[in-house]
């Protein structure tokens, strides 16, 4: 039972890390995009664009998610 908790407790956690790393990226698309390093003309252009956002979130995650395997936390 207390396994269990701690594979719960690790699965949250692993949330609301990718959470907080999904919102930098984002934050820091919108300060790109407001300071005018990002340039938007055509649907593709937008398209790419969000892509990196997701590329950093879900690789920065994944990184997490294999650290804490590593490390004897189960990730849900």
């Amino acid at each position: 039972m207390q396994h269990e908790l701690q594979q719960v407790e690790a699965f949250e956690e692993s949330k609301s890390k990718y959470r907080k790393i999904v919102n930098a990226g984002i934050r820091q698309w919108v300060q790109d995009f407001q300071d005018g390093n990002i340039r938007i003309n055509t649907v593709d252009d937008l398209k790419n664009s969000s892509n990196s956002i997701s590329n950093y979130s879900v690789t920065s995650f994944e990184t997490n998610t294999n650290l804490n395997q590593y490390m004897g936390v189960a990730v849900m």
